[in-house]
């Protein structure tokens, strides 16, 4: 069950500084960030009966980098790669059930990582394979379970058979690995959503 009460307008205050440029064949940005909000607005969930209220946190803090590169190693062959760490903090919180304050917020990994290797042989056909990585994050506010994050590959692929007319596919969970889209407490026990085994996805998109 779910219920909100009357809350307060979230106050924010971010500073960040970027770097972006490009080197011979590769290119690059990057970004370092810290975020505050007063009065943040998250989820308070009772863990044995399941109730949640949206209410506001006192203050959370958001800390993190970002880097992103891509290498034109060949004129047919590309990697891309974009990389994020972040630490999400409750730095003032208590409620009637407990004291979060230094508490990390729960369901924010702290590494997040995409990869893109690309093959286009010809112009008009181009090959993918990507490494998406989930860090370890945190299943409740009070910091006593947590999921440990999971490595997936993907593999796709389009080709432009006539100007209105192209052909995709993609093959998902290459390793047929289980994993959870999203996980929490619930009840008192950890509760995982299972994300899709080894999948195909294919069709035909014609434009006119």
């Amino acid at each position: 069950a779910d219920s909100a009460v009357t809350l307060k307008p979230i106050k924010a205050e971010q500073i960040e500084f970027g770097v972006r440029g490009q080197f011979g064949v590769l290119d690059y940005d990057a970004v370092v960030y810290e975020l505050r909000k007063t009065d943040d607005i998250v989820t308070l969930r009772d863990t044995v009966t399941n109730f949640t209220q949206s209410v506001n946190a006192g203050e959370t803090e958001h800390r993190g980098v970002e880097v992103g590169v891509g290498i034109a190693a060949t004129d047919t062959l590309r990697l891309d790669s974009a990389f994020s760490y972040a630490r999400h903090e409750y730095t003032d919180w208590q409620t009637s059930t407990g004291d979060f304050t230094g508490n990390d917020i729960e369901s924010a990994p702290r590494v997040m990582l995409n990869t893109r290797l690309t093959w286009r042989p010809i112009e008009a056909a181009r090959l993918q394979l990507e490494w998406v990585r989930i860090g370890w994050y945190w299943l409740d506010a009070e910091n006593t379970a947590k999921y440990n994050g999971h490595d997936v590959f993907n593999l796709r692929g389009n080709w432009t058979v006539h100007r209105h007319i192209s052909l995709f596919a993609s093959l998902n969970n290459l390793s047929d690995k289980r994993y959870a889209d999203s996980a929490q407490i619930r009840s008192g026990e950890a509760v995982f959503s299972p994300a899709l085994p080894r999948n195909v996805i294919g069709g035909i998109e014609v434009r006119w």
